[in-house]
């Protein structure tokens, strides 16, 4: 190992998410301040969405250890579950043994458990990690518990914490009640050439030595070009860089050992496509004017709808993208949607798999409501309005 080498108490860049490495840059302390204030004035929900990656369970790791001990909390990380499955989960996670899998009854033993915190002078706050996971029936059940009834008014605070997916379920018009509970929402955007030096400080101090004692200034400026800002990703390259000057008897990494550590991991310098846009989902809901929807049925008859805003909207499998589709079929900027004089119009952008309306493949053709688009093979349905109401009541 590289610790007596470089004379560190402990592994700076290990993959555990541990809250003692916490770096708080200005958008990771506004993060925490959100979900902090929104524990405290007992707010209902609070949003955090980032890339894989970008610290987003070290965050809920440091929220969770400086809970007060007036708050009962309950923290949910496995999220493939059903509505059934999370009400069983959020007892558990209480410490309220059932075994019944009832809906009505777990229904009624949270709610006992609820009043009997209001009762102790208790707050009660459900944390859930990996929240883009949850199905739309989950997220109305999380809803619901916040308002079970007046009595319980104001008693829980739920925290969603997930990849951009989060953002885009949460703009279904199917849970519209539940996005104008939402009274903070944040997009993390990855970390600056500036802040990957305090981060790596941040890291090393906890062990013992600082940034510029074991990287110079070349050194961090290609650890930007190669993970793009990317927490996960730094902590990968400077663990390798690390060893890898342990190995050779070194006692500083350089940016030559950051480019060939990079090619033995087969990495290649990031290209940040779409810097001009802002990665989705980083938008206040207040900004968002949504110029229509494009709805893909899923199985068990459910349904995904994306909002269409801030044009021009892109469609493609990179993160840079309005809408990112992640299939092997989509082509890295597959089409884009644009307004024109008479509406809006879609445009394939040379994508490999084609882009079909109606079944017929396009270059650039007018939308109108009800057109069927194919994206390489994934199909959506184009709709101008949504009827939110006679949704809801489906």
């Amino acid at each position: 190992m590289y610790l007596d080498h470089f004379k560190l108490s402990c592994r700076p860049f290990e993959e555990t998410p541990d809250h003692r490495f916490l770096y708080l840059s200005p958008q990771h302390a506004r993060a925490l301040a959100n979900i902090e204030y929104a524990l405290t004035t007992r707010d209902s929900f609070v949003v955090i969405s980032g890339e894989i990656g970008m610290g987003k369970t070290t965050l809920l790791n440091q929220v969770f250890a400086e809970m007060p001990n007036g708050i009962a909390v309950a923290r949910v990380a496995h999220t493939t579950l059903s509505p059934t499955e999370l009400l069983h989960k959020l007892l558990s996670e209480f410490g309220v043994e059932t075994y019944k899998k009832n809906k009505v009854f777990l229904l009624q033993k949270l709610r006992m458990y609820f009043a009997e915190q209001k009762a102790a002078g208790r707050q009660v706050a459900i944390l859930v990690d990996e929240a883009q996971n949850l199905t739309i029936k989950a997220l109305e059940e999380l809803r619901l518990l916040s308002s079970m009834d007046l009595e319980l008014a104001g008693l829980v605070s739920v925290v969603l914490v997930g990849q951009p997916d989060l953002n885009q379920l949460l703009d279904s018009p199917k849970l519209e009640q539940l996005r104008q509970r939402v009274r903070l929402r944040q997009h993390l955007k990855p970390l600056s050439r500036d802040e990957i030096h305090a981060y790596v400080n941040k890291r090393l101090e906890v062990a013992g030595s600082s940034a510029d004692a074991l990287f110079d200034a070349a050194a961090i400026d290609r650890i930007y070009t190669y993970t793009g800002g990317v927490p996960r990703l730094i902590n990968t390259l400077c663990e390798a860089s690390l060893t890898s000057c342990w190995t050779d008897e070194e006692e500083q990494v350089s940016g030559e050992r950051v480019d060939e550590v990079a090619a033995d991991l087969g990495w290649k310098p990031r290209v940040l496509e779409g810097d001009d846009l802002p990665p989705p989902g980083a938008e206040d809901d207040a900004e968002r004017i949504v110029y229509g929807w494009l709805r893909r049925s899923l199985p068990d008859n459910d349904e995904f709808w994306v909002p269409i805003y801030q044009l021009p909207f892109t469609i493609g499998r990179t993160s840079g993208n309005r809408l990112r589709l992640r299939n092997p079929h989509i082509s890295r900027f597959h089409a884009v949607i644009e307004k024109t004089n008479s509406g809006l119009s879609l445009t394939d952008q040379g994508s490999r798999n084609g882009t079909f309306v109606n079944g017929m493949r396009i270059e650039t053709v007018p939308l109108e409501d009800g057109d069927r688009i194919v994206f390489g093979n994934i199909e959506m349905t184009f709709q101008t309005r949504v009827d939110v109401a006679a949704m809801s009541a489906s």
